[in-house]
């Protein structure tokens, strides 16, 4: 089975950057829900104790039928705020129904509440957070008591707002994770591609060849990582000029051997084709025989010494490797 290291490598590294971007993306969650958290509570506080001061300390004596009346139409004055701003008709979520404010006094009378507050008290605490389930939701509550005053303010809001804005958080960073998944498969497809350009380099060197060019490949321009494999290629090269010189020689020694008696062969031949007499033809034969056992053991000779060094490559056998 081919495989292709441009593949195996954007693959394993879309992998772990996936599982890497995913357990980021997991902890950020969870450590985010922790911020948010500290973050909502100290906005609760800071919205509990920013009321109490604007209510003052004569609160009693203030015409608080206009300020109740003031705080019904905070509902339609948000809806015309998103409209205006957003230019459309459809009403926001309702944030209302998930944020409630009261203001008692110490005799338990409701002197002031949102529009969405319930009439009975949302806590019991006197000061300070604490959680409470009303009408089967979870709630977080914030308590701060005026003594000079003798009012409590209250302020709630619902934990699945809370959380509702961690998950929107993580919703997004997902969208951006799988926005960005496809640039960053791109451009680790390029960058993978500019590093095995010195692999494409060497091989269309070596595909470029002449059969006979057998010189080792430069390796002052290969990568570190390859040379390795470079220089045993260059290994070969030598390897294979050897065998292919051991060849030549082998061809110009067994030439030279043979050319005397051959030339004694063709001599004999010609004496006893030429003889009329029967005794010289036959001594003719005689010497021709023993020439052809003299070249006969010339070249037994020349091929037991071919045998005594090592063959020569065969260029023809392949070798798998797997690089990746």
């Amino acid at each position: 089975m081919k495989s292709s290291i441009r593949k195996f490598l954007l693959i394993n590294l879309l992998l772990a950057i996936t599982i890497t971007t995913t357990l980021t993306a997991i902890g950020n969650y969870y450590l985010d829900q922790k911020d948010i958290q500290d973050h909502l509570d100290t906005l609760m506080a800071i919205s509990a104790l920013s009321y109490q001061a604007l209510l003052g300390d004569d609160l009693h004596q203030r015409p608080l039928i206009k300020i109740q009346d003031a705080l019904e139409t905070i509902p339609q004055k948000i809806d015309a705020y998103y409209q205006k701003r957003y230019l459309t008709d459809e009403p926001p979520e309702n944030y209302l129904d998930k944020f409630n404010f009261q203001v008692w006094t110490n005799g338990g009378k409701l002197l002031l509440h949102s529009s969405t507050a319930p009439k009975s008290p949302l806590t019991a605490e006197i000061d300070g957070f604490s959680d409470k389930k009303i009408s089967d939701q979870n709630w977080r509550v914030f308590t701060t008591y005026n003594e000079k005053a003798g009012i409590r303010t209250v302020l709630a809001e619902r934990y699945d707002t809370r959380n509702e804005l961690g998950h929107r958080i993580a919703q997004d960073d997902l969208y951006i994770m799988l926005l960005t998944f496809p640039l960053s498969g791109l451009l680790i497809w390029i960058i993978i591609g500019r590093g095995l350009d010195s692999l494409d380099k060497v091989a269309e060197e070596v595909a470029n060849r002449e059969s006979n060019h057998l010189e080792p490949v430069d390796l002052e321009e290969v990568p570190e990582e390859i040379k390795p494999v470079i220089d045993e290629l260059n290994k070969l090269f030598y390897r294979l000029k050897e065998g292919f010189e051991r060849e030549k020689r082998f061809a110009a020694d067994a030439a030279h051997e043979l050319r005397t008696p051959l030339a004694a062969l063709k001599a004999q031949a010609q004496v006893a084709l030429n003889s009329s007499d029967v005794k010289e033809k036959n001594q003719a034969l005689q010497k021709l025989i023993a020439s052809v056992n003299r070249s006969t053991h010339i070249v037994q000779q020349l091929l037991t010494m071919s045998r005594l060094v090592p063959e020569a490559a065969n260029l023809h056998e392949e070798t798998e490797v797997n690089l990746v």
